[in-house]
């Protein structure tokens, strides 16, 4: 029995124990985080302001992440006030502070403090719990109010700007941006204009942003990107005190609805008529389930009647790395550049006779030609579902160029325009899909049909080590050699010749020397070289000085390789002819060459 009651008498003791111990831990949590009501207000999703001098109430609820204010409007809070609220209330100081009874003890009541009837009463919590706060006078002294806790009946000496805050204007505890579904959230964007009776409709797919109705294309992802973002930045200007007739304002049958769709969340914006007798263009709008009305700047809205902007104007989307063929056609015509396994490329032409030239092409101008093609972009969108007849109107019957890209996948496109037009417009038309675009004039210039603008701008290189051992340079007409220099079978080195040479000619010579090393053709204009040629039906150009040299490419070379390049005078500040009989081309010199040789032929 005596064992009996000494264990009831330890239960016991070790209860009290561990009760005294909780309430030590929590008086010192409290004391530590300077909180008052901290422990109530964790889970909070509901807060309450009310007075009997206040005609409405102010019910603000906690749905997913966002407050709402559920009375007197419905619409979403201001998270940054609702948080102001929150922290106001968290952070309650605990340097002064007494008990209702002791002020009772003091002969005082309760009124003396401004607890009434008619104070402002705080009601917060969850749907498990909730607590109420009373708010009663200003301090005399200080920027202090009292503020009651009925549920530990004490009174707390609190900043007077929570009383402030929480009678502040309903209109700056709502939120002012319409659409609270983040840019980074949107899954999708509808816009339906009632007038046109069409819906457009844009989804992200992945990374990519694609129209999916009225029609099946590609949108611009950084214009979508934009678009979501100004959507985040559209504010409401003023709200309507009780709309009744939504038919005033437009919103019985909307002009304009816009929904955004988020992560199971969507948003729908109604848009009504335009405001009437206001500075600034403003429109009446409503969200879809709430009864709230508004108006909002019509410059976004402005926006979304023409959506035809976000589209990609970049419609060949084509990865240049893995390109490997480009053909240009036109009739009979045709050039193709091939890019070979060692990553150079080949120029194949065929011109108007069935003839067939091989080159190899210079990587620059093929390099220029693939940005091109990376550079396209669509000016405006035509037609969308043309007929055969449309196509034909538009000149695809006899197309201007036909273009073929074999990269990661094959595309074929058309390039025309319409003759006469005042447009002066160029249309393009893939083979995989049925849209018409609209490009730049310039576009078709990129696009040449003669093999020779590709071939390889180099026309005579030697090797590093290479060294002229002779130059002269032969008046044809005349037969007058203007001069002829040599280093071979001498003891003189370039540098004793060009010593006793005049100034501007020592300078020239050392330019031409360099030059020749690497002889680089600015255009080719012919591959059948010629005594004399023609550049068209009525200039026909002779030659008229002969530039003769010789190389050798190392100090054992017994003799050195003779070079003959055919000039002729210079035609203008940059353009002077070359002709190389060896190789069996006419070119024009690179601006190098001429000033090198200008010295030379005054």
């Amino acid at each position: 029995m005596r064992t009996k009651f000494t264990i009831i008498l330890f239960l016991l003791n070790l209860v009290i124990f561990c009760f005294i111990y909780q309430k030590n831990n929590n008086l010192r949590t409290n004391e530590e985080t300077g909180a008052f009501f901290l422990p109530e207000i964790q889970d909070l999703n509901y807060m309450e302001i009310s007075s009997e001098f206040t005609s409405q109430k102010r019910i603000f609820e906690k749905r997913r992440d966002h407050w709402e204010i559920v009375s007197p409007v419905s619409w979403p809070a201001n998270d940054f006030a609702m948080q102001r609220i929150i922290g106001q209330i968290q952070f309650l100081p605990k340097e002064v502070y007494f008990s209702v009874e002791s002020i009772q003890k003091s002969g005082q009541s309760l009124e003396d403090y401004g607890f009434n009837q008619q104070s402002l009463k705080f009601t917060y919590g969850n749907k498990f719990r909730q607590n109420t706060l009373l708010l009663g006078n200003p301090t005399k002294i200080g920027n202090r109010v009292y503020l009651l806790d009925p549920h530990s009946n004490n009174i707390l000496v609190a900043n007077k700007e929570l009383r402030e805050t929480l009678l502040a204007d309903i209109e700056n505890l709502r939120n002012e941006a319409v659409f609270i579904i983040p840019p980074f959230e949107a899954r999708s964007v509808t816009v339906r204009i009632d007038q046109d009776n069409q819906t457009t409709l844009l989804e992200k797919q992945g990374d990519l942003w694609k129209f999916t109705a009225p029609i099946q294309a590609d949108a611009d992802g950084d214009r979508v990107a934009f678009l979501l973002s100004e959507f985040s930045k559209i504010q409401v200007s003023k709200f309507i005190e009780k709309p009744v007739d939504l038919s005033q304002y437009g919103l019985a049958s909307p002009a304009m609805r816009i929904t955004v769709q988020g992560n199971n969340r969507k948003q729908t914006l109604l848009v009504g008529s335009n405001v009437q007798e206001s500075k600034e263009r403003l429109v009446f709008a409503q969200l879809e389930a709430n009864p709230s009305v508004f108006t909002i700047p019509a410059e976004m809205v402005d926006k979304l009647k023409s959506l035809q902007d976000l589209r990609d104007k970049r419609f060949l989307g084509f990865n240049a790395e893995a390109l490997t063929s480009i053909e240009i056609a036109y009739h009979n015509e045709s050039v193709i550049l091939q890019k070979s396994e060692k990553g150079t490329w080949q120029v194949i032409g065929k011109n108007k006779k069935n003839e067939v030239s091989s080159y190899v092409a210079d990587t620059n101008i093929v390099s220029e030609l693939i940005s091109e093609l990376n550079a396209i972009r669509a000016v405006s969108f035509p037609n969308d579902a043309p007929s055969i007849e449309d196509l034909a109107k538009f000149g695809f019957n006899d197309p201007r160029r036909t273009i073929r890209i074999q990269a990661d996948k094959e595309i074929i496109f058309d390039i025309t325009g319409i003759d006469n037009s005042p447009q002066q417009e160029l249309y393009v038309k893939l083979k995989s899909c049925p849209f018409v675009f609209a490009v730049d004039t310039q576009v078709l210039a990129a696009f040449k049909l003669n093999a020779l603008y590709y071939r390889n701008r180099i026309v005579l290189q030697q090797p590093d080590n290479a060294k002229i051992e002779s130059v002269c340079l032969t008046e044809i007409f005349s037969g007058k050699t203007i001069f002829e220099k040599s280093i071979a079978n001498s003891k003189e080195g370039w540098d004793d010749i060009l010593s006793s040479m005049p100034e501007e000619q020592n300078n020239g010579l050392c330019s031409l020397m360099s030059a020749l090393l690497k002889v680089e053709a600015k255009d080719y204009i012919r591959t059948d070289y010629s005594d004399a040629f023609s550049l068209d039906r009525t200039t026909a150009v002779k030659w008229d000085y002969k530039l003769s040299f010789s190389v050798t490419n190392s100090p054992l070379d017994a003799k050195p390789t003779p070079i003959v390049i055919m000039l002729t005078k210079r035609l203008g500040g940059s353009t002077q002819f070359a002709g190389l009989p060896s190789q069996n081309v006419i070119f024009s010199l690179k601006q190098n060459l001429i000033d090198a040789l200008a010295p030379f032929m005054k």
